[in-house]
């Protein structure tokens, strides 16, 4: 998570009192974070990773989607 110091904060070419800074990014930047495992440059269980990356989107209701070819 970011942080705040000073009294406002830019997000989206929109500025905030850094007093609701934990509410803005908590409603309007939803993290998802996707670990792939390589081993020799090679991705493992590519397939389940994408997989797990659509569903946790598509809970947050991010307009997100991604396949193996892409």
């Amino acid at each position: 998570m970011g942080e705040a110091v000073l009294k406002y904060f830019l997000h989206n070419n929109n500025d905030y009192n850094v007093s609701v800074f934990d509410n803005i990014y908590k409603e309007i930047s939803p993290s998802i974070y996707e670990v792939i495992r390589l081993i020799n440059g090679q991705p493992v269980f590519l397939d389940e990773h994408i997989e797990r990356l659509n569903n946790s989107a598509k809970i947050l209701g991010v307009d997100f989607s991604i396949n193996i070819d892409e």
